[in-house]
């Protein structure tokens, strides 16, 4: 099911542009910086990109795990 957006197709404010900019320099995942602005990944990605922002990809934690593990088995 799709999530729907209060926000769907409103202009971004300037508190919303400036709380973007904190949360990304904050070093949060794409994913977490659109929950916090109730926008959607798509236009928080948009806006970032606008404003010459680079979010933070997700890693795999469970990956790194794995990795972790295989490094120190040896």
């Amino acid at each position: 099911m799709a999530e729907r957006y209060e926000r769907h197709r409103q202009a971004w404010t300037t508190e919303e542009i400036q709380k973007l900019h904190l949360l990304v320099n904050k070093g949060m995942s794409l994913k977490a910086v659109a929950k916090a602005l109730t926008r959607s990944e798509e236009s928080t990605k948009s806006r970032a990109k606008q404003n010459k922002l680079k979010i933070q990809k997700m890693r795999g934690t469970r990956m790194f795990g794995r990795s972790f593990k295989f490094l120190t088995c040896q």
